[in-house]
């Protein structure tokens, strides 16, 4: 996958990075781990599997600087 965003250009990865973040910025250094936490803790195998198989949900508010990006 790399190797094909690499060969994109400037352009087509900057509207790949919004895509991707929702910011036209790249993230600070060292902030690039995606951590989810889970809202609760699985008992036994059956709620285990359950949890599993659910994707996590995010709620996106944009920030000041990128209500402006939000028609595209």
């Amino acid at each position: 996958m790399l190797q094909v965003i690499n060969a994109w250009e400037t352009e087509l990865k900057q509207h790949f990075l919004f895509f991707v973040t929702g910011s036209r910025r790249l993230p600070q250094p060292h902030t690039e781990v995606l951590r989810i936490e889970l809202p609760f803790v699985a008992f036994d195998l059956k709620d285990h599997t359950i949890m599993l198989s659910r994707l996590p949900q995010v709620s996106y508010t944009p920030r000041v600087d990128d209500s402006k990006n939000a028609a595209l």
